[in-house]
C-alpha cells in the first residue's frame, strides 16, 4: 500500500480515494498489519461514525477491529474496549462540529491533527484504570475528566 493508505510512519492522506481504500482494506481484513496505525484507527472510526452514527458505531467498530485482529493474527493482544469507545465518542464530538463538505481525507487529517495524541485517553483516565483488565474488556467511564472536554482541548 502507498503512503496515502496509512502505512507505518505515513503522513496525512493525500486523497479521499486513498483514505477510502485504507478503510475498505481494514474492513475486509486485507490491510497489512503494519498499516494499522493510530491514524488508521481514527480514520476507520471516523468513517464508521459519520456513516452509521455513534450508537451503531459503538457496535460496528469493535466488531471490525476484532475481525481485523483475527485476520491479521493479533486477536489475542490488540483490542481494548474502553479506548475504542473513548475514541468513538471523541470522533463523534469532533465530526459534529464540522461542515458536511470536506471529504474523508480532509476530515481524517483534521481529526488526527486535533486529537491524534496517543496519550489523549490519559487526560481522562488514570493509568491504573485505563490499563486494567476490566477496562480492556468493557467500557469504563473516565475517572479524571469528562470525555466532552477533549474536543475543546484542541
Amino acid at each position: 500500500m502507498e503512503a496515502d493508505a496509512a502505512t507505518p510512519g505515513g503522513g496525512p492522506f493525500d486523497t479521499d480515494e486513498g483514505a477510502e481504500r485504507m478503510v475498505s482494506a481494514f474492513l475486509t481484513g486485507t490491510l497489512p498489519k503494519a498499516a494499522w496505525t493510530h491514524r488508521a484507527h481514527l480514520t476507520g472510526g471516523l468513517w464508521i461514525v459519520t456513516r452509521h452514527g455513534l450508537e451503531r458505531g459503538r457496535e460496528l467498530m469493535p466488531e471490525a477491529i476484532k475481525r481485523f485482529n483475527a485476520a491479521t493474527d493479533t486477536a489475542t493482544n490488540g483490542y481494548h474496549e474502553t479506548i475504542t469507545q473513548f475514541y468513538l465518542t471523541v470522533i463523534d464530538q469532533f465530526s459534529r462540529g464540522r461542515p458536511r463538505g470536506p471529504g474523508l481525507a480532509t476530515l481524517a487529517n483534521e481529526l488526527y491533527e486535533a486529537l491524534g495524541d496517543r496519550n489523549l485517553p490519559l487526560r481522562h483516565y488514570s493509568a491504573d484504570l485505563l490499563w486494567s483488565s476490566e477496562a480492556r474488556l468493557r467500557w469504563i467511564r473516565p475517572d479524571l475528566a469528562p470525555i466532552e472536554t477533549s474536543v475543546s482541548i484542541r
